[in-house]
């Protein structure tokens, strides 16, 4: 074998030793040592740069040329341009006002806004301009400190906006998780819902298989009524929690019917009106001249008639803002064409009806057929039709039952006797 088989095997055993303990004493001094090195180098950096600052004044009174130009010279670039670019300085400042003027303008003119390199050969050289004028400067920084200001305070949103946040970064959140597992074995839940009686975000979860075994074993609940219990919890307190699955999920019937009322009264304009989920057309569509937008499910059912989740997200679809489930109001066209439709539908369950009335007559005739047959067959193996008769009472008399076909075709041969003996 190779030497560097050995070689690699010995560092790979090197590596797998443990590194020695460090007391916490000795560990503590030595933070703190580096600690007090890091301050001393950004002191001498900052000396270093108080001392180049001077001198590229000094060059400048003493031979007339731009600071500019000497800090190109010694490439090494001035206090605007030092530190993190997105440090709040002046020239960042009039950047960013000025860049939103010239791209308001041309947006006003329909021409395409401009890039940051762009903007900065067009319109850079303003910069020299507007740099010794303190006034303009500290209004440019104030106007930057004041919208970063703004932009990092967490503002709260909602509706829509806080519903599509909460999407995307449930998303990104997802696939982290799944990408973690695949790459390691580690299994991560996930579980998100709302924190106040405000918000109408929905609640979501990422749970492995294990974790649903767990709930179903354990705790007795699935995903979803496990998350509602921690959703109330969080808006209500414990006493919320001591509702059971099936008060949250008739809660949230009633609240889908209700909102279904009063979106088909505000669209009817008129009270009271009654919501059909059989006869929608004929008794809801017809009458009022409305239709139902954004019907997330197959067909119209009774919320009475719906599973958790067919429930849960008609729901959210009426309770988001804005509605995505509502009622709106039909024109004359789109009205005549519902009736159209209507008429249709009326003119097939027509003859559907005829058809199975028919098919009914058909069947009848049969066993009336079949009836008369086995009715002569009993009279000839009989002495008299009355012993037949009294046979049968008999039977019932003292319950002994015959099998149901049976039954049911001895009394239609009781009945023809029964005609026969009158004639």
């Amino acid at each position: 074998m190779p030497i560097s088989h050995y070689y690699n095997g010995a560092a790979r055993q090197q590596r797998k030793q443990k590194a020695p303990k460090v007391d916490r004493q000795v560990a503590k001094a030595r933070r703190e040592l580096q600690r007090e090195r890091d301050r001393n180098f950004n002191a001498a950096i900052e000396d270093l740069l108080a001392l180049i600052d001077s001198q590229v004044a000094k060059i400048k009174e003493e031979h007339g040329r731009s600071e500019v130009l000497i800090r190109t010279a010694l490439g090494v670039g001035g206090p605007e341009f030092r530190g993190s670019s997105r440090k709040a300085t002046i020239y960042n400042a009039w950047l960013k006002a000025r860049m939103e003027e010239v791209n308001d303008e041309r947006s006003c003119k329909g021409e395409e806004k401009l890039t940051l390199g762009q903007f900065k050969k067009l319109y850079g050289a303003e910069y020299k301009e507007i740099k010794d004028d303190e006034e303009k400067c500290n209004t440019y920084l104030n106007a930057l400190e004041k919208a970063r200001e703004e932009k990092s305070t967490s503002v709260r949103k909602y509706h829509r906006a806080a519903q599509l946040d909460i999407n995307s970064a449930m998303k990104d959140m997802f696939g982290l998780a799944l990408r973690l597992e695949e790459r390691t074995g580690y299994l991560v839940s996930i579980f998100g819902h709302r924190g106040s009686v405000e918000s109408n975000a929905s609640p979501q979860a990422h749970v492995p298989q294990a974790m649903q075994d767990f709930l179903d074993t354990a705790i007795k609940k699935d995903v979803l009524g496990f998350l509602l219990h921690m959703e109330a919890w969080a808006v209500r307190g414990p006493e919320a929690v001591a509702k059971t699955s099936r008060t949250i999920y008739s809660d949230m019937r009633k609240a889908v019917v209700a909102r279904l009322r009063n979106s088909l009264e505000k669209a009817a304009g008129r009270t009271p009106v009654r919501m059909y989920y059989s006869n929608f057309l004929r008794q809801v569509v017809i009458p009022n001249g409305v239709d139902l937008v954004g019907w997330p499910l197959k067909e119209l059912i009774d919320p009475s008639r719906m599973n958790t989740y067919d429930l849960q997200s008609v729901h959210q679809g009426l309770t988001s803002s804005p509605p995505t489930i509502y009622f709106k109001k039909l024109t004359e066209s789109e009205l005549k064409e519902k009736r159209r439709l209507v008429a249709t539908l009326k003119e097939k369950g027509e003859a559907k009806s005829k058809k199975r009335d028919h098919d009914e007559d058909d069947k009848d005739d049969e066993d009336s057929s079949q009836a008369e047959s086995s009715n002569n067959g009993e009279s000839s193996d009989s002495a008299a039709p009355t012993s037949n008769r009294g046979t049968i009472n008999t039977e019932v008399v003292q319950g002994t039952k015959p099998p149901k076909s049976k039954k049911r075709r001895y009394h239609r041969s009781a009945s023809i006797i029964d005609d026969t003996d009158d004639d």
